[in-house]
């Protein structure tokens, strides 16, 4: 049997006398120090001894689905079956946007000591619309340099929903009793239509069928039709965006004036 991993024989020696060569069965009865890479004590990890180490189950896991994708993160998935040993059991996921290269372009979680069978973690700071992939990492028995893989699995992130509102909402009056509501299409082409609306006291009424308005500006007609002289306004004009969800762009408060059909600003 070869041991692989970080790990230390302290002492073993003195067990035995300077003119002696020991006898592999009695040091296969050594007691064991696990140490991590740094060469410090794991209190996560206790020693053992060989012969224990020997008799280990190979242990297996499975990469489940990825859960709760979105442009920027996800949530992995994956299961372990430590064959039935109770000591020493960690495991850890990596992720990578580089194909399926675990190896060398990978990052990782840190190791989840104590045996989670079920283990999950979401991760954040992805690229949006990119292909990902991810496994888990895990061993049973002692720290190994070399600890097991599951197969990786793939998830495709999300193209990251923006809604911008029209920008310079504006309310003219052409001179012949008609409004002439103007605005600015949102610079990254989120709209694909609009929606008008006038607020009274902070509530907000859609004007008649100003809905799915396709482009900047639209006439109003009879204006004195939705208030009277001194009754105070805002214009919204909303966004209808392509991958859902609206955004609003405000006009300045104005004053309606029906004495001579107009208003002021």
């Amino acid at each position: 049997m070869a041991l692989t991993g970080d790990f230390s024989l302290q002492d073993a020696i003195n067990l035995f006398s300077t003119n002696s060569v020991p006898n592999p069965e009695s040091l296969k009865e050594t007691w064991l120090t696990i140490v991590d890479q740094d060469g410090e004590s794991n209190s996560n990890v206790n020693g053992g001894k060989l012969s224990d180490f020997e008799n280990m189950d190979q242990p297996s896991g499975t990469t489940n689905d990825a859960t709760n994708i979105e442009h920027d993160k996800a949530t992995l998935h994956g299961s372990v079956n430590y064959n039935n040993v109770t000591t020493h059991l960690a495991v850890r996921f990596r992720w990578t946007d580089d194909d399926q290269t675990l190896v060398t372009n990978w990052n990782t979680t840190s190791w989840s000591f104590g045996g989670d069978t079920t283990p999950s973690v979401t991760i954040t700071g992805l690229a949006e619309n990119t292909q990902h992939y991810f496994t888990i990492e895990y061993y049973n028995g002692f720290v190994k340099d070399d600890p097991y893989f599951a197969s990786s699995k793939g998830f495709q992130t999300e193209v990251e929903f923006v809604c911008s509102p029209p920008a310079s909402v504006g309310l003219l009056e052409d001179g012949n009793g008609q409004w002439k509501v103007n605005w600015t299409a949102p610079s990254d082409g989120s709209a694909n239509s609009y929606n008008i609306y006038r607020r009274v006291d902070g509530n907000d009424t859609l004007m008649a069928s100003e809905v799915g308005i396709g482009a900047s500006p639209y006439n109003i007609n009879d204006p004195c039709s939705y208030g009277s002289t001194g009754d105070t306004f805002l214009m919204i004009v909303q966004s209808n965006c392509s991958g859902g969800g609206t955004a609003s762009g405000f006009s300045n408060q104005f004053t309606l004036d029906c004495q001579g059909g107009e208003h002021q600003q």
